[in-house]
């Protein structure tokens, strides 16, 4: 790595780090504000990914315009086509193939997982219904989600709201049947076996404490088969972001949802990012600090150093766990991208593509 210099372009302002600071500050606040929002407003809830994707592409654009910046000198272009896909191919290969060895080995020996390898598992239900709710405050509506291998049930009804039930079908047979709860700190927990009747074609009625205490129970999903939810309420909470879904529901198993994956991931989630922190913010924060380094035949600035440090903190805005700032390391690269090409393509591209990795080998342990 060696040491380079560079001087602002013609008609830059004199203070676009105090301006990139800004920018980045508001995109915060107003990540915060909607996140909250998403609290008591379901709707909101539901469409978060949406809303923040909007404020990450139009802040930016906003910013430079008013300043009638062409935004294709910011990345936000497909040329060089041919250099980005070059570089696109070469990291693809280069990383993705050791971080799935080092991604196994990890999860094995370090979180103590069990690799659950088959092509069966890569067959989903409905996305909507992926991950532990991210609020641990008890629901009036039946939470629903699918976590590795198991479909989890928690409940807990107002006191005194009469008689509830939920019914989960599974026509592949209901197995590995066991009882959940929710502890005082919000901590999900084991609750031997729970109030649950299980019919002899795969139903499992669930009635749940009349004291509104929460409570639920968990089976083993079977690798084929749909599943049907109904009972007594309208809707359910589904998946981390709980969104509402209106009962009877039923759901079929498919490989097709990465491609659903992927093109949410390159549209709500990827080029948002990389235009925000890789197409706006590191090049503004490198036109407020002269200095170069030469990095594998790209020229980098303190904008792909500090760039890839604010992407790291903004990621604990809606989701507060120190492990979230490990995406420091992949920005780097993503910055790195941004530099050596001159477009956010080939980055955008990347992105996607290690975020559908991680969730599919997300799928794979257990």
């Amino acid at each position: 790595m060696t040491e380079a210099t560079s001087v602002n372009p013609p008609g830059r302002d004199q203070r676009p780090g105090r301006e990139a600071m800004r920018v980045w500050a508001a995109s915060i606040v107003l990540t915060a504000l909607f996140g909250l929002f998403g609290l008591v407003v379901p709707f909101v809830a539901e469409n978060l990914l949406g809303v923040v994707a909007v404020l990450f592409l139009y802040l930016p654009i906003w910013t430079l315009d008013r300043r009638r910046v062409p935004l294709a000198d910011y990345g936000l272009r497909w040329s060089p086509v041919g250099r980005g896909l070059a570089h696109l191919a070469a990291v693809t290969l280069l990383v993705l193939g050791p971080y799935v060895v080092i991604h196994h080995y990890w999860a094995i020996l370090v979180l103590e997982l069990r690799p659950l390898l088959n092509a069966g598992q890569l067959e989903r239900f409905d996305t909507r219904l992926d991950g532990r709710p991210t609020s641990s405050d008890p629901a009036t509506s039946p939470r629903v989600w699918v976590e590795g291998p198991r479909l989890y049930v928690v409940w807990a009804p107002p006191a005194g709201a009469g008689l509830r039930a939920l019914e989960v079908g599974l026509p592949g047979g209901i197995a590995g049947l066991a009882g959940v709860s929710v502890d005082s700190e919000g901590r999900l927990v084991g609750a031997g076996r729970p109030k649950v009747l299980v019919s002899a074609s795969g139903v499992a009625t669930f009635t749940p404490s009349a004291s509104g205490q929460p409570g639920g129970f968990s089976v083993i999903l079977p690798l084929a088969g749909p599943m049907i939810v109904s009972g007594s309420e309208a809707t359910i909470s589904a998946g981390r972001h709980s969104a509402p879904i209106a009962l009877p529901f039923e759901a079929t198993r498919s490989s097709w949802w990465w491609l659903e994956l992927l093109a949410m991931q390159l549209i709500l989630v990827a080029l948002p990012e990389e235009w925000f922190y890789r197409g706006y913010l590191q090049a503004r924060l490198d036109e407020g600090h002269p200095r170069r380094w030469r990095v594998l035949g790209a020229n980098v600035g303190i904008g792909w150093l500090l760039g890839s440090a604010l992407f790291a903190l903004g990621h604990l805005v809606l989701d507060a766990r120190v492990e979230r700032l490990a995406v420091f390391f992949p920005s780097l690269l993503f910055g790195w991208l941004r530099a050596r090409t001159g477009s956010i393509m080939a980055s955008t591209i990347f992105h996607a593509l290690c975020n559908v990795l991680a969730q599919a080998l997300g799928y794979l342990y257990w």
